[in-house]
């Protein structure tokens, strides 16, 4: 039976779970390690259970979770987003065709600025618009992004996050709805991503502390963590959910289908093409 939207919650999380650590386990401000445009985020227990039961692990590895509109900014979403930007300033702008690169803030400059002196027919103008929109969204600071994605059409839009939702737009995202239940500590506050490729491990006794501590005294007893005293002492890790099995099975289905594999190199476009020919 599919899933209401009333339902997320029950289907999806566990709430304040107690007990010892389980795979599954979302945790709050867990540091990103200088990876991530968020110092902290949320992040979920991906150690195997086993490990976890038999006490094999001196440490945890972690998830982050990034509110979506934080983690469109990252080169997953860029790579493909920009895809369809770039035609359209290729066929407005053909002199800017040999030096588009959206990542070279000269280049934005200059593409900005022909944009704005753009005087051609309406259609076009409704796309130099997008350009801009899509400009304006790269340069936005992480936390004043928003899902509007002004540089797409209402159809393209949908499909983008429909495909999101549905873990259908990449093998290294995961997407978790936010938490509908109002609690002191929201570890999903907003409809968010899993990123597979930003595995974070720390040693085990952070966490320990942090499920037999109050915040009144963790940084005092965060003094002794060593060299990661500076990333966890001023705020303390919380689990506030745990995955329920079922969406936990499918996460980590997903994940180890991502590292698991040997691959090969892809043939450029130029043999692809040739090999067709043959055909």
């Amino acid at each position: 039976m599919a899933i209401t939207i009333n339902q997320t919650d029950k289907k999806f999380y566990e709430q304040l779970p107690d007990g010892p650590h389980q795979t599954g386990d979302i945790w709050t401000s867990v540091p990103n390690g200088g990876l991530l445009p968020v110092e902290r985020s949320s992040a979920i227990l991906i150690t195997p259970a086993c490990d976890l039961q038999n006490q094999k692990s001196d440490t945890l590895s972690f998830v982050p979770i990034l509110p979506l509109y934080f983690a469109t900014g990252l080169g997953v979403f860029k790579r493909q987003l920009s895809g369809a930007i770039k035609s359209l300033v290729t066929s407005i702008f053909s002199e800017l065709t040999s030096t588009c690169d959206f990542e070279n803030p000269d280049f934005r400059k200059q593409l900005r600025s022909c944009c704005n002196t753009f005087d051609g027919k309406e259609k076009q103008k409704a796309n130099v618009k997008r350009i801009i929109s899509w400009l304006d969204f790269l340069e936005a600071e992480p936390s004043k992004r928003n899902l509007k994605f002004e540089f797409l059409n209402e159809k393209e839009r949908s499909q983008l996050l429909s495909r999101i939702v549905t873990n259908a737009y990449s093998g290294d995202l995961h997407f978790l709805p936010k938490e509908r239940a109002a609690t002191s500590y929201q570890a999903v506050q907003q409809h968010s991503v899993c990123l597979f490729r930003y595995v974070l491990t720390y040693p085990i006794e952070i966490f320990e502390l942090a499920g037999h501590c109050t915040e009144d005294t963790w940084k005092v007893r965060a003094a002794g963590f060593g060299r990661f005293t500076n990333q966890f002492e001023n705020e303390m890790p919380i689990r506030t959910l745990r995955l329920q099995q079922d969406m936990l099975s499918d996460l980590l289905t997903r994940f180890v289908s991502l590292f698991c594999r040997i691959g090969s190199e892809d043939f450029s476009p130029t043999c692809v093409s040739e090999l067709v020919r043959e055909m």
